[in-house]
C-alpha cells in the first residue's frame, strides 16, 4: 500500500499533471495490492498519491481516483477483487523500482538525466517505414534481443548482445529491440547500451546506416523514459494495455521532447484507437495478449483496419504500422502482409534468438537470403542440429521445465510395466500444456513416403523455435489400446519400444522405431529396418536392451549398424545413460560426430539419469542436460 503514496520519480510534484499520473499508476496497481490482502475503506483513492511525500505534505490536497474512462481499458480497472495478470505484476514491480530510485541521478553512457533534447527522432520513423516502391511482402525488420520471457522461460541465457546486435545489423534490421526488464526477461540497461555501441561500430565499419535501438520494457514511469535516453535508446516502447490514456499521452510527449521515438503497442481495437489519439507516429500490433499470452495472428489485420479508418476520418499522414509478435518464419511474414497492404515492419524475437545463425535467419525472414546462404543453412541447421528428448515425463510441471529449457521432444510412457507410466488424462494434460507453450493447436502433420534423412530434416524444422513435440512410448500393447491412447491424448508421435511389426507400425501412424542393443551379441537388432520398416517411421532411436535402465550401450555398434544397413544416412537418436556428461562425451567421441568417419546423430534421449527416483525429474539435471546439448551444438557450428 505504501507504493500508492509515492511520487512520480522526482519531478515537480506540485504540478497537477504529475499528481494525475501518480494517481493513474496507483489505479493500475490497485488490483495488485488487493490481491495481496490490502483492502481500502472506499472504492476510490481517498487522497493524493503524493500526500505522504515529505516535500509536499504542506500542500496536501484531496484527490479522487482518475476519471474511470481514462483507464477503463486496463484489465481489472475498478474491480477490487481482480487478480493481477503477469503483465500487471511486472508493471507494479517496475514502478516500485523506479519510485525507489526517487531523485537519484541517471548517468548512463549516452548522457546524464535528461529533461529535454534537441535531437529529432524522425529518422527512426523513416527507418521503420516500408521503403517506397518495395513490395508489400518486404517490410522492414525489427530484430529483438531477449534472454528469456514469462511464457517461454529461458531462451538464450548467455547470448552476447554485442555479437547478436552486429548480426542483426549485418542482416539489414531497421531496429534492434532490447529487453531491459531483468527479473522476467533477463535484460538490463547495459544490454541496451551495448547494442547501441555495436550498432555504431557497424555503421563506422560499413558506412551503412545503423539500426535504431528500442528500449522494450513495461514502461510505466517517466524515469524509465529518461533512463532509455541515457543508455542509448533511439525509441521507447509504450504499451497501451498498462497505461491510462492521459499517461500514455504524457509519455508520448515526454519521449519526443527527449528525442526518443515512442512506439505505442496495442492488442485490441480500443487500445489501438488510444494509441492513435496519443499522437504516436509509430504504432504496433502485439498479436499476443500480454495478460494471457494467447497468440492471435489475426489481430494485425483487425487493427490495421482501425488504423486505416482513423487516417480516413482524421486525415494526416499514416503512422508506421508494425506487427510485433508471432512471426517465426518467412511464411508468417507473407501471411501477415497478405492480410494488409499497410504493414511497414515486423518484429521477431524468439525465432531469431534460437537460430544458430541469426544473420541468416534474419535474411530469410526478409526474403533476401542468397542461394549460397540457403545451402549453408540447410547444412548447418536442418541437417545437423541435434534434437534433445526428455523422456519419462510424468507431470505438466516437468514437461514445461523441459520445454522452457530447449527440449525438442518430450516423452510420456504408456507401457504398463514402466515405473514412469502415465494415464491418458495426465498425458493429455501434458500434450495440452506443451502445445500451448509451442503455440500449436493440432497434432504435428508428419511427412510420409520420404527417406529417413528427409524426415530428420522435417523433425528439426518442426521443433525449431521452441515448438517441442510429444512422443507417446508403447511396448507390446494391443493395437486397439494404442490407437485409443493416441486419439485421446493427442501425442504427435508414437515410440515403438517392443516387438511391434510393420503392420502395427503402419496402423499407429507417425512413429519412432526403437532398436535395441543386444548385450550378448554386442550388436543392434536391425530387423525392423532391414525387413519390416514402415513408411510411417519418422526416426530411429537406439537404446540398451530393455530401456529405462540408465545403462549405456557400446556406441561402436552404431558404425557397425550403419555398415550393415549400407545406408550412409543412418542418423539415430541415442538413449541409455544419457545426461549432460554423456552429451559432452559424445561430442568429443570419434564414434559420434557430425560427419567424417563417425555416425551423425539426430540427437539424444534422456530419462533415468535426469531423475531422483523413477518418474521424478530433477529440474537441475534436466536443465544441465539441455544446456549441454545446446552448448555442444553451438561448438560444432563454430568448428
Amino acid at each position: 500500500p505504501a507504493m500508492m503514496t509515492r511520487t512520480m520519480g522526482g519531478r515537480d510534484h506540485h504540478h497537477p499533471q504529475h499528481r494525475r499520473l501518480g494517481a493513474v499508476v496507483a489505479s493500475l496497481l490497485w488490483a495488485a495490492f488487493a490481491a495481496e490482502g490490502f483492502r481500502p475503506a472506499a472504492p476510490t483513492i481517498a487522497r493524493s498519491v503524493l500526500s505522504t511525500h515529505k516535500a509536499t505534505a504542506a500542500v496536501e490536497t484531496p484527490v479522487t481516483a482518475p476519471d474511470p474512462n481514462d483507464a477503463a481499458h486496463i484489465l481489472g480497472h475498478g474491480n477490487a477483487s481482480h487478480v493481477p495478470s503477469t503483465l500487471q505484476r511486472i508493471v507494479a514491480r517496475r514502478v516500485e523500482l523506479a519510485d525507489a530510485a526517487g531523485d537519484a541521478p541517471i548517468a548512463g553512457p549516452y548522457g546524464a538525466d535528461a529533461r529535454s533534447s534537441s535531437a529529432d527522432s524522425t529518422w527512426v520513423v523513416r527507418r521503420l517505414r516500408r521503403p517506397w516502391g518495395a513490395r508489400r511482402d518486404q517490410p522492414t525488420l525489427c530484430a529483438e534481443f531477449k534472454r528469456a520471457s514469462p511464457s517461454k522461460g529461458v531462451i538464450a541465457k548467455d547470448a552476447d548482445i554485442a555479437v547478436v546486435a552486429t548480426e542483426y545489423a549485418e542482416a539489414g534490421a531497421a531496429l534492434i529491440s532490447v529487453l531491459t526488464e531483468p527479473e522476467w526477461f533477463g535484460g538490463s540497461l547495459e544490454d541496451m547500451a551495448a547494442a547501441r555501441r555495436a550498432a555504431e561500430a557497424f555503421e563506422a565499419r560499413t558506412g551503412r546506416p545503423r539500426p535504431a535501438i528500442l528500449r522494450k520494457d513495461m514502461v510505466a514511469h517517466e524515469r524509465m523514459i529518461r533512463e532509455a535516453k541515457a543508455y542509448g535508446a533511439d525509441a521507447v516502447l509504450l504499451i497501451a494495455a498498462c497505461l491510462a490514456k492521459s499517461q500514455l499521452q504524457e509519455f508520448v510527449r515526454l519521449s519526443l521532447a527527449l528525442g526518443l521515438e515512442p512506439i505505442v503497442e496495442a492488442h485490441t481495437e480500443v487500445e489501438m484507437r488510444l494509441s492513435l489519439e496519443s499522437g504516436a507516429r509509430v504504432v504496433g500490433v502485439n498479436n499476443r495478449n500480454l495478460h494471457t499470452f494467447a497468440l492471435d495472428m489475426d489481430a494485425t489485420r483487425r487493427l490495421a483496419d482501425v488504423v486505416a479508418d482513423f487516417v480516413r476520418d482524421i486525415g494526416g499522414p499514416r503512422p508506421v504500422l508494425a506487427s510485433l509478435s508471432g512471426v517465426a518464419a518467412r511464411q508468417d511474414v507473407l501471411d501477415l502482409c497478405a492480410q494488409s497492404a499497410n504493414i511497414d515492419s515486423v518484429l521477431v524475437g524468439e525465432a531469431l534468438m534460437r537460430a544458430p545463425d541469426k544473420r541468416l535467419a534474419a535474411s530469410r525472414l526478409l526474403g533476401i537470403v542468397t542461394d549460397e546462404d540457403e545451402a549453408v543453412s540447410r547444412q548447418t541447421d536442418d541437417t545437423t542440429r541435434w534434437l534433445a528428448k526428455v523422456c519419462g515425463v510424468t507431470t505438466v510441471e516437468d514437461a514445461l521445465t523441459a520445454a522452457r529449457n530447449g527440449a525438442d521432444l518430450i516423452g510420456v510412457i504408456f507401457a504398463p510395466t514402466s515405473p514412469r507410466r502415465v494415464d491418458a488424462d495426465t498425458a493429455a494434460s501434458i500434450v495440452t500444456a506443451v502445445r500451448k507453450f509451442g503455440e500449436r493447436t493440432a497434432r504435428w502433420d508428419a511427412p510420409s513416403g520420404s527417406t529417413l534423412a528427409e524426415k530428420a530434416v522435417a523433425l528439426r524444422r518442426a521443433t525449431a523455435r521452441g515448438r517441442p513435440l510429444v512422443v507417446g512410448v508403447v511396448q507390446d500393447q494391443p493395437l486397439r489400446d494404442v490407437l485409443g491412447l493416441v486419439e485421446s491424448t493427442g501425442v504427435d508421435l508414437v515410440q515403438l519400444h517392443g516387438r511391434e511389426d510393420a503392420a502395427f507400425a503402419d496402423a499407429v501412424g507417425p512413429h519412432i522405431r526403437v532398436l535395441h542393443s543386444d548385450a550378448e551379441t554386442a550388436a543392434l537388432d536391425l530387423r525392423h529396418l532391414l525387413d519390416e520398416r514402415s513408411e510411417k517411421c519418422q526416426a530411429v532411436l537406439v537404446d540398451a536392451s530393455g530401456g529405462g535402465t540408465g545403462r549405456r550401450f557400446d556406441w561402436a555398434q552404431l558404425a557397425e549398424a550403419r555398415a550393415r544397413l549400407g545406408d550412409a544416412s543412418f542418423e539415430p537418436l541415442i538413449a541409455g545413460g544419457i545426461d549432460a556428461d554423456a552429451v559432452r562425451e559424445a561430442a568429443q567421441s570419434d564414434l559420434i560426430i557430425g560427419g567424417g568417419e563417425g555416425v551423425p546423430l539426430l540427437g539424444f534421449d534422456a530419462s533415468s539419469k535426469l531423475e531422483t527416483a523413477p518418474g521424478h525429474k530433477d529440474a537441475d539435471r534436466v536443465v544441465a542436460y539441455l544446456a549441454a546439448v545446446a552448448a555442444e551444438q553451438s561448438s560444432r557450428g563454430e568448428a
